[in-house]
């Protein structure tokens, strides 16, 4: 958020994340092309607030639970996406536990 902070004469706030690769960022900006101001910049049009409201995590938190566990392949991002963030934190910690147990699997 700092970094985009820097670029911004506008105070941010996080709206909401997903996990996922640069492929997927490519589908969202694609897919959210005709609110595209520039970079990474979108005007609120009513079909992106929906996707924000209903299908992205509302917590940083929760993003990085949930990037974490995509990578290590505990999870697909669909199936993160079913999680509230509660299951994310305490999957994300039973995954860590495994880790220090040497399970790393």
């Amino acid at each position: 958020m700092q970094d985009l902070q820097t670029g911004s004469p506008d105070k941010l706030l996080f709206l909401g994340g997903l996990p996922g690769d640069v492929n997927e960022e490519n589908a969202m900006h694609y897919r959210f092309r005709k609110f595209r101001l520039h970079g990474e910049w979108f005007e609120p049009g009513p079909e992106l607030v929906e996707f924000i409201r209903n299908k992205t995590f509302r917590t940083t938190d929760a993003v990085y639970n949930a990037v974490a566990l995509v990578k290590y392949q505990k999870l697909s991002v669909a199936e993160s996406l079913k999680l509230n963030n509660s299951e994310l934190s305490k999957m994300y910690g039973e995954h860590i536990a495994d880790l220090l147990d040497g399970d790393d699997t």
